[in-house]
């Protein structure tokens, strides 16, 4: 994202992204959950944006019958991989009552489960049987035009980042604990 919009090497873009994303961690879980909050609602955000833009153009049929084992296959590990951030359950659940901690994780879930349907269901019916193996969003910016592309960086980054503040408060956690270090 950082080398396509500023022409910066990759390796400086990550360094970027990590210091940014290691400096949300690093100043504690209050501001990683603020941060999440923005994240989660911004890529909710650039959701809608697309679903609109895509049901006001001319939508394709969605497919019918079994599309075969392999495709059903990578939906699981997709989904599994997008529901990822449930290893961020302990951090998160510290101090809440047993009602409100099923309803967070209830609630993570369902914006997981949502968004992934609806980004499914937007690819099927912008690029119709145009579908490959370069994404979702690829592909429905080849149909929907450039724009779409930027914006797609946009959820890119947001979901890079949550995954990464959830991966990287844990990794802290254990650190932590197994080191006896401070935080």
């Amino acid at each position: 994202v950082f080398r396509n919009w500023f022409g910066l090497p990759d390796i400086v873009g990550m360094l970027i992204f990590y210091i940014l994303g290691a400096g949300v961690v690093f100043v504690g879980m209050k501001l990683v959950g603020i941060c999440e909050k923005i994240a989660v609602f911004s890529m909710v955000g650039v959701v809608g944006i697309l679903l609109v833009a895509t049901l006001l153009r001319d939508v394709a049929p969605l497919p019918t019958g079994w599309q075969g084992f392999n495709n059903a296959l990578a939906l699981f590990g997709m989904v599994s991989f997008s529901l990822s951030a449930v290893m961020s359950t302990p951090q998160v659940v510290k101090g809440l009552n047993a009602k409100r901690i099923r309803a967070a994780i209830a609630t993570g879930l369902g914006i997981n489960l949502a968004l992934i349907f609806i980004i499914t269901l937007m690819t099927l019916l912008g690029a119709g049987g145009d579908i490959s193996e370069d994404g979702a969003l690829v592909d429905l910016s080849r149909h929907l035009g450039g724009w779409v592309a930027i914006v797609g960086y946009i959820f890119t980054l947001l979901a890079l980042a949550t995954s990464f503040w959830a991966n990287t408060l844990n990794l802290r956690d254990i650190v932590g604990e197994q080191t006896g270090w401070s935080k």
